[in-house]
C-alpha cells in the first residue's frame, strides 16, 4: 500500500495532519478463531509422553513422529528422552522435531552419533548442528568432512560454516578438492561465511574448477571476502563459459571495489552483451565509483532505454560523488537520453543543488519536460512549485500528467500554498481539459490548504463530474474548509458520495458539526449511519465541550456494532477528561468487542495506563493484544514485568505485540538490561510471528542479543520463516554489532540467496522515514470483496518498523493513535502462519 502522501491525487486515500485513512485489500481466509497450538489437547501430550516410555518400539516411533506437531515448549521437554532412545528411527524423528521447532541440539549427545554405522544418524547429527557447533565440537564435525557418505560431508561443511568461529577453517581448506561437487560448493560457502582471509588464495585457485556450481560459489565467496588479492582470479572468471558464473564474477569485482578491474569491466557493458551481463557490469562500476568509473557510466547513459535504465541506476548506486558529473551533463547534454538519465539520477540522489540546473534545462528545452518533472518530484523541493504550475496547461497530455503528479508531492498540506491557487483555478476553467484531469486539479486545490481554494471547490460539490473530487478536496483543506456542502452530501442518493463526505467530515468537522451529526444519527433509518459514524469518529477528536461529550456518552448505550465502534474511536481521539471517563466505563463492559475497542482507543492517552494494565489480564485475547500494543506508546518500567508474562501467552497476537511494546518502552526509558533477556529468549519461540516481534522489539530498543550479533545473523540466514528473516535483516541494518563485517556478509548472502524477493529487498536496506506519529484508520477489505471485514485477524506493518497483530473492530477497521510515518501494508495474520 503506497503512502497517502504520494497517491491522494488518484486513490481513495484522504490525508491531513492529524489523520490518515486507508483502504487496504487483504486475503482473509475466514479463520477468526484458530486454536493457539494447532488444536493439541493436554491428553494428547500425556499420551505422547507415555508412549515414549513404552517398551514397544512401534509406540515409541509413533510418539517420536508426533513431536514435530506438538507446541515447541512441550516438545522440548520430551525430546531429551527421544534423543537417547536405542532405536535409530526414534532418534531420527527426534532430530526432525528439533529442526521443525528450531530447538538447540544437545551437542554432546548428537556428536556421539557421528561414529554410528548408520549413515542416516551421522547425517542427522550434522543437520542437528547446522545452526552452529561449539569450539569443543568442531574437531568431531571436522572429521565428518572425510565421511564416506557425501551427504554427511556436505552437512558437516554447513555446520562448520555456521559455527561463527574460525577453528574449522583449516579442516575446510583441506577438503576443497573433495570428489563431490556438492561438497566442494558447501566447503566454499562455509569458508566465506567464516570470513577468514586465509581462504582467499586457495579459493582463487578454484575459479577454474570442473563443476560450474563450484566455480559460481567460488567467485561469490571471493567477492564476499572483500580481499583485493582476488581481483585477477575474478577477471579470469569473466571468460567462464557459464553465464551465471560470469555475472557473479562481475558482481564480486564490484564488491571488491578495485579500480584495477575497470578495464576488464568496460567490455562487459557494451550493448551487444547479454542484458544481465551489461547490468551487472554497470552496477559494479557504480560500486567502484572512481572518477574513471563514473565517466564510463555517464557515457553509458546514451544506451539506457525507457523502463530499462541500468546506467542511471548505477550512477544512483555510486551516490553523491556522481553529482558533479551529472550536473555537468545537465548543463550540456550530449543527447536527449543522457540528459533524461542525468536529471532523474539527480532526483533520486536527492541532490537539492540540482533544482536550478533542472529548471534551467527545462526552460531551454534541453531535456524533455516529463523527465525533469520526475526529477523535481523526487527532490521534493517546494521551491520548484511555480515552474511546475506553468505546465498545467501544456499541450502535451504526458507533460500535464507529470506536472499534476509532481504537484501532488510538492504541495505540503501542512503549509498554505496560496501561490498555487490561481494557476490551478485557471487550468480548472480550461474547458478543453477532459473531466479526469479537471478532477485531479480539484484535488490539488485541496492540497494547497488555502481558504481561497475552499471558495472555488465548495460549489463543485454540486457538479456531477467533479463531486467526488470536490468532496475529497474539502477534506484535504483542513481548517480552511467549508463543511456545509459536505453535510448536504450526506443526503446524496449515491452511497459513494455519502461515504466520501463522511470521510471528509472526519478530517475537518469539529464542535460546530458534531451536534448535527449526532442529531442525524438518532433520526430515521434513511440516514447513512456508516457515513455518519465515520464523520463522528474523526470530528469527535476536536471536541472539548463537556455537554457534547456527555451527549455522546448518553447515546452510546443505544448504539451497537460498527456505529458504536466509530464513536468509541472518536472518543479515543479526544483529549477531554470526559471522553476518557466514558472509555474507562466501556473498558469494563461485559462485551469483549467493547473492551477491545477501548484498549485500542486508549493507545494515545497515557492517562489510561492503569486501565490498560488491567486489560492485560483480560480473558479475551483480542483485548490483551490491543492493551499490550497500546502500552508500547507510553508504558513505564513498571509495565515491563506485566508485558514479560504476555510474551509466552498462548495467543500469538498477544505475545508478538507484548514483545514489540517491551522494546519500545525499553528504548524510550533506557531500561535495556531488563528487556534484553526477555527479547532474546523469545527468539527461541516456536511461533514465527513471536520471533519476528522479538526482533522488532530489539530494534526498537536499539540492542543486540550479544555484542557479536551471531544469534541474529543465524536467524537471518537459517530461520525457515520469511517474516523472521525480514525482521532480522531490519535489525542488522539498524543496530550495529561489534562485528559489522559479519553483519555485512550475512546481509549480502541474504540479498543473493533468499528465495523470497521481499526478504532480499529488505536486506538491501533503504532509508527509514522519521517524524512524529499520527492517527491512522485502516479499513481491511478482503480480496474480491467491496466491504470491510469485521472482527477478522490482521497483521499490520508500519513502514519497515514493526507489525501489530489483532482483530479488526466491528466496522472491519483498525485504529492506530500514533502510527509512524511511511507506508502501511497487511501481512498474513499470525494465526495462519505455521
Amino acid at each position: 500500500m503506497a503512502n497517502c502522501r504520494d497517491t491522494s491525487e488518484y486513490g481513495p486515500c484522504l490525508w491531513e495532519a492529524g489523520v490518515r485513512f486507508y483502504v487496504i485489500a487483504a486475503l482473509l481466509l475466514g479463520l477468526a478463531a484458530a486454536p493457539a497450538w494447532g488444536g493439541v489437547w493436554p491428553t494428547e501430550i500425556d499420551r505422547v509422553a507415555r508412549q515414549l516410555e513404552s517398551s514397544e518400539v512401534s509406540e515409541r516411533r509413533a510418539a517420536a513422529a508426533r513431536l514435530a506437531s506438538l507446541p515447541a515448549r512441550v516438545a522440548s521437554s520430551l525430546l531429551s528422552k527421544a534423543i537417547e532412545d536405542p532405536d535409530p528411527e526414534v532418534r531420527l524423528a527426534s532430530v526432525a522435531a528439533l529442526l521443525a521447532h528450531r530447538l538447540p541440539a544437545p551437542e554432546e549427545r548428537v556428536l556421539r552419533w557421528l561414529s554410528e554405522q548408520d549413515a542416516r544418524l551421522r547425517l542427522a547429527a550434522c543437520q542437528a548442528l547446522r545452526s552452529g557447533v561449539s569450539v569443543q565440537g568442531i574437531p568431531s564435525v571436522a572429521r565428518a568432512l572425510g565421511d564416506a557418505d557425501l551427504r554427511v560431508r556436505q552437512a558437516a561443511a554447513v555446520a562448520l560454516g555456521n559455527a561463527g568461529v574460525v577453528d574449522g577453517v583449516a579442516a575446510l581448506l583441506g577438503h576443497l578438492d573433495d570428489p563431490a561437487p556438492e561438497v566442494r560448493a558447501a566447503v566454499v560457502d562455509a569458508l566465506w561465511k567464516l570470513g577468514d582471509d586465509r581462504a582467499v588464495v586457495p579459493l582463487a585457485g578454484k575459479v577454474q574448477d570442473t563443476a560450474p556450481e563450484v566455480r559460481r560459489a567460488v567467485v561469490r565467496a571471493l567477492g564476499e571476502l572483500g580481499d583485493k588479492r582476488a581481483t585477477n582470479a575474478l577477471i579470469l572468471a569473466l571468460r567462464d563459459v557459464g553465464l551465471e558464473v560470469r555475472v557473479d564474477a562481475i558482481g564480486s569485482l564490484g564488491l571488491l571495489g578495485d579500480p584495477a578491474a575497470i578495464p576488464a569491466l568496460i567490455p562487459m557493458m557494451e550493448p551487444q552483451q547479454p542484458p544481465v551481463i551489461r547490468r551487472a557490469a554497470l552496477e559494479s562500476l557504480g560500486r567502484i565509483g572512481t572518477p574513471k568509473a563514473l565517466e564510463v557510466l555517464v557515457r553509458a547513459l546514451d544506451h539506457d532505454e525507457v523502463g530499462d535504465t541500468p546506467a542511471q541506476d548505477a550512477l544512483v548506486l555510486a551516490g553523491r560523488k556522481a553529482t558533479a558529473l551529472l550536473l555537468g551533463v545537465l548543463a550540456a547534454p550530449p543527447s536527449e537520453r543522457a540528459g533524461m538519465g542525468a536529471a532523474e539520477a539527480l532526483g533520486m540522489l536527492q541532490a537539492v543543488e540540482a533544482r536550478e540546473p533542472l529548471l534551467a534545462a527545462l526552460r531551454r528545452g534541453a531535456i524533455p519536460a516529463p523527465a525533469v518533472l520526475r526529477a523535481l518530484r523526487a527532490l521534493r523541493d517546494p521551491g520548484a512549485i511555480p515552474a511546475v504550475l506553468e505546465l498545467l496547461e501544456d499541450r502535451s497530455v504526458a507533460v500535464r500528467a507529470e506536472a499534476r503528479r509532481t504537484l501532488s508531492v510538492l504541495l505540503d498540506r501542512k503549509t498554505i500554498q496560496g501561490q498555487a491557487v490561481d494557476p490551478l483555478a485557471a487550468a480548472l476553467n480550461n474547458g478543453k481539459l477532459p473531466p479526469g484531469e479537471r478532477a485531479q486539479l480539484v484535488r490539488l486545490l485541496g492540497a494547497t490548504g488555502s481558504p481561497r481554494a475552499a471558495k472555488i471547490v465548495a460549489p463543485l460539490v454540486a457538479s456531477p463530474t467533479l463531486r467526488l473530487a470536490a468532496i475529497e478536496a474539502l477534506g484535504l483543506l483542513g481548517s480552511a474548509s467549508e463543511t456545509g456542502p459536505l453535510l448536504l452530501a450526506l443526503d446524496s442518493e449515491e452511497a459513494m458520495v455519502r461515504a466520501r463526505a463522511g470521510a471528509a467530515l472526519a478530517l475537518v468537522g469539529g464542535e460546530a458539526e458534531v451536534p448535527m451529526l449526532l442529531e442525524r444519527l438518532t433520526l430515521a433509518q434513511q440516514q447513512d449511519r456508516g457515513a455518519l459514524a465515520t464523520a463522528l469518529a474523526g470530528a469527535l477528536g476536536r471536541v472539548t465541550s463537556l455537554h457534547l461529550l456527555e451527549r455522546v456518552g448518553a447515546l452510546l448505550p443505544t448504539l451497537e456494532g460498527a456505529t458504536r465502534d466509530a464513536l468509541l474511536e472518536g472518543l479515543g481521539r479526544s483529549t477531554s477528561p470526559e471522553a476518557l471517563r466514558i472509555l474507562y466505563k466501556v473498558a469494563i463492559s461485559p462485551e469483549a468487542a467493547d473492551r477491545r475497542k477501548a484498549a485500542e482507543a486508549l493507545g494515545g492517552h497515557s492517562e489510561g495506563r492503569e486501565t490498560l494494565r488491567r486489560l492485560l489480564a483480560d480473558p479475551d485475547a483480542g483485548v490483551r493484544a490491543n492493551a499490550a500494543w497500546s502500552l508500547g506508546s507510553f508504558g513505564g518500567s513498571e509495565d515491563l514485568e506485566a508485558l514479560s508474562k504476555l510474551a509466552v501467552d498462548p495467543s500469538v497476537a498477544v505475545a508478538a505485540n507484548a514483545l514489540v511494546s517491551t522494546g519500545r518502552i525499553a528504548g524510550r526509558l533506557g531500561a535495556l538490561d531488563s528487556a534484553k533477556s526477555l527479547l532474546c529468549s523469545a527468539l527461541q519461540d516456536g511461533r514465527p510471528s513471536v520471533r519476528a516481534g522479538a526482533l522488532a522489539g530489539l530494534h526498537a530498543a536499539g540492542i543486540r542479543c550479544d555484542r557479536g550479533g551471531d544469534l541474529e545473523r543465524k536467524l537471518l540466514v537459517l530461520d525457515p520463516s520469511p517474516i523472521v528473516r525480514a525482521a532480522a535483516a531490519h535489525l542488522l541494518l539498524g543496530v550495529a554489532s561489534s562485528q559489522p563485517e559479519q553483519d555485512r556478509r550475512a546481509l549480502s548472502r541474504c540479498r543473493r540467496e533468499d528465495p523470497y524477493g521481499s526478504v532480499a529487498r529488505r536486506c538491501s536496506g533503504g532509508s527509514e522515514l522519521t517524524g512524529p506519529g499520527e492517527p491512522v484508520v485502516v479499513l481491511v477489505v478482503p480480496d474480491g470483496k467491496s466491504t470491510p471485514a469485521p472482527e477478522a485477524p490482521f497483521a499490520l506493518r508500519f513502514a519497515d518498523r514493526w507489525v501489530r497483530h489483532g482483530v479488526t473492530d466491528r466496522r472491519g477497521a483498525i485504529f492506530e493513535a500514533e502510527a509512524p510515518p511511511g507506508p502501511l501494508s497487511l501481512e498474513v495474520p499470525a494465526m495462519l502462519i505455521r
